[in-house]
């Protein structure tokens, strides 16, 4: 996983990439597809438990990758079904969003 802190005027950027694997074949075993490695739990133990991740994004197959690939990472919040979320999303990010 890699991570960037960006800071342009008094807008900050953080920004997490994951590598992603597609299995083609039952012959090469099940992926990660969060991480790129063998199936497994993918290790929370580099974050704080108590982190609070929000997402938001207004595609279905997004939010569903988005909420299993940080599942164990702290408390994660995906966000989009709906226009109203956009307001939830900028509430709870501005209250105690860590990583959005």
């Amino acid at each position: 996983m890699k991570f960037s802190l960006t800071q342009v005027r008094d807008v900050v950027t953080f920004s997490a990439s994951m590598p992603a694997d597609v299995v083609l074949s039952p012959d090469e075993g099940r992926r990660d597809p969060c991480l790129g490695n063998s199936t497994g739990s993918h290790n929370s133990s580099v974050l704080p438990p108590d982190l609070r991740i929000y997402c938001i994004d207004d595609s279905a197959p997004m939010r569903r990758w988005l909420e299993h690939c940080f599942s164990g990472f702290g408390a994660v919040a995906v966000f989009g079904e709906q226009l109203a979320d956009v307001e939830r999303f900028v509430a709870a990010a501005l209250a105690d969003g860590d990583i959005v």
